[in-house]
C-alpha cells in the first residue's frame, strides 16, 4: 500500500485524479503503519512464540523478512509523517511573510500543499518509502503466487496459513487502485491509438471536447 500512496500523492492521475488536502495526507500514512504493524505482530508470534511451526523451512524465511520489512517501514513512516509537519511548519512560516506582502494570499495556503508533498516524496526518507513499498509488493506477490497459484505451504499449521490469507487480503485491498488504474490507463491508450488508426478526426474531436473552454478563454483574454 505504500506504493499505492506515494504514487497517488506524487501524481493524482494514478487514483482518478483525486486531490486531497494535507493533513489528510499526513494521516492517510496512518493506514499502511497499521498495517505493517498488525503483520509485524503475526509474524514475530510465529517465529518466536507459537508452540508448534510444522510447515516449509521458506516459509520461516519470507516470515523473517516480512519481519525486517514490516519493522523498517513502520520507522520510515513514522519519520516521514515527522517530516511532513516540519515541511508544512516552514511552508506556513513563509507564507506568513509573504502574505505582508501580498494579501490575496490569505486563505489560500491550501493551493500550494503540492509543494510540501511533492518536497518530502522526493526526500531521502520519501524515496526510501518508495524502495521499500516496491520491494515489499514484490515479496508479497511472491508468497501469494507461492500459496494460491502453486499450492506450496499446504502442510502449514491452520494459524499460518490464515496469517498468509490476511496478509494477502491486505494485498489485493491496498493495491486494487493502483492495478484498476493502469489497466484504464492501458484501455485509453489503446483505444486512443485505434481510433486515431480508425477514425482520426473522431479522436481529434474527442480532445477539442476534454478541453476546458475556460482556458481558451483565458488565452484568448491574455
Amino acid at each position: 500500500m505504500e506504493l499505492l500512496l506515494w504514487l497517488w500523492f506524487y501524481d493524482r492521475r494514478w487514483v482518478l485524479n483525486v486531490n486531497i488536502p494535507l493533513y489528510l495526507y499526513r494521516n492517510a500514512w496512518l493506514i499502511p503503519l497499521f498495517l505493517n504493524f498488525v503483520v509485524l505482530s503475526g509474524s514475530f508470534y510465529f517465529l518466536h512464540f507459537s508452540s508448534t511451526f510444522s510447515c516449509d523451512g521458506s516459509i520461516r524465511l519470507w516470515l523473517y523478512s516480512r519481519t525486517f520489512f514490516s519493522l523498517l517501514i513502520s520507522l520510515n513512516i513514522i519519520f516521514f509523517m515527522n517530516q511532513i509537519d516540519s515541511s508544512s511548519d516552514k511552508m506556513k512560516k513563509k507564507f506568513e511573510r509573504c502574505k505582508k506582502i501580498y494579501q490575496e494570499l490569505e486563505g489560500n495556503i491550501h493551493k500550494y500543499d503540492f509543494v510540501v508533498k511533492r518536497k518530502t516524496l522526493t526526500s531521502t526518507s520519501g524515496t526510501f518509502m518508495l524502495i521499500l513499498g516496491t520491494i515489499s509488493l514484490l515479496w508479497s506477490y511472491l508468497i501469494f503466487s507461492f500459496y494460491y497459484v502453486q499450492n506450496y505451504f499446504t502442510n502449514c499449521d491452520v494459524k499460518i496459513q490464515q496469517m498468509l490469507k490476511i496478509h494477502s487480503l491486505f494485498t489485493i485491498f491496498g493495491n486494487f487502485p493502483l492495478v484498476f488504474s493502469i489497466s484504464i490507463f492501458i484501455i485509453f491508450k489503446l483505444g486512443s491509438a485505434f481510433i486515431s488508426f480508425i477514425c482520426p478526426e473522431l479522436l481529434i474531436s474527442f480532445s477539442k471536447c476534454s478541453n476546458p473552454l475556460k482556458r481558451d478563454i483565458e488565452i484568448l483574454e491574455y
